[in-house]
């Protein structure tokens, strides 16, 4: 006897009854069918849970990302703690935050793990994935039968994300997982990320562009300051 198992008009199992030496009732099937509904309930709250536990880390991660792009400080620094923040609360097993340096070479900027790196610097157009991703801007998922050198052989699917300021590219982002397989609402996710990133990476640029006229414009008020009439007694 089989029965399935239905929750919302999706069925996502079956319940399969075996007897030896007599043949199943109508008594018999009516059971089955209370057991398959009490099943597909207790299967439609945990999946309802495990998807609710992963919109709350998801949220989080967004919230702990957009914190770090309003109060980052120095670039580097900051990059380290947003792959470690993909890679504890996003499922990723690597993530790592590749930029243009100033040869046109990609450079690793970032990177968990960051043990046995296989490359610091490559040049993208040595690589048909990484040429794609930057060159036609769009996110680029990679099987684990394409060959993507720069990462460990352990690793089963990546995601290429490109990052820009504006209609500048300026480098990628790259995730990675060795056993699950990416859904197409982890690509949505990413290409979220990869503004987010693209954003932080920005605000660093005008800071850096900015600070050389800050420190000026604090060093001509320490002056006029110094230079004032001191008043007496004081």
């Amino acid at each position: 006897m089989v029965a399935p198992l239905v929750a919302t008009d999706t069925v996502s199992g079956v319940l399969i009854a075996l007897r030896v030496g007599r043949s199943f009732a109508a008594a018999d099937a009516l059971t089955a069918s209370g057991v398959s509904e009490l099943l597909s309930l207790d299967l439609a709250r945990e999946t309802a849970a495990l998807r609710d536990a992963v919109h709350r880390r998801q949220a989080f991660a967004l919230y702990e990302l957009a914190r770090l792009v309003l109060f980052g400080e120095r670039l580097s620094e900051t990059l380290q703690d947003v792959t470690a923040l993909l890679t504890s609360s996003l499922d990723h097993d690597l993530a790592q935050i590749w930029l243009f340096g100033s040869a046109g070479a990609l450079e690793l900027i970032a990177a968990r793990p960051h043990e046995n790196l296989r490359f610091e610097q490559m040049l993208p157009s040595e690589h048909d994935a990484l040429a794609h991703a930057l060159h036609q801007q769009r996110l680029v998922r990679i099987g684990q039968g394409t060959l993507r050198p720069w990462v460990s052989a352990e690793i089963r699917e990546l995601i290429v994300v490109p990052l820009a300021d504006r209609a500048r590219s300026v480098g990628a982002l790259v995730l990675g997982r060795a056993q699950n397989r990416y859904e197409n609402s982890d690509e949505e996710l990413a290409s979220v990320l990869g503004r987010f990133i693209g954003r932080l990476i920005a605000r660093a640029a005008a800071v850096d562009h900015n600070a050389p006229r800050r420190e000026s414009a604090e060093a001509d008020a320490l002056r006029e300051w110094q230079e004032e009439p001191q008043l007496a007694g004081s």
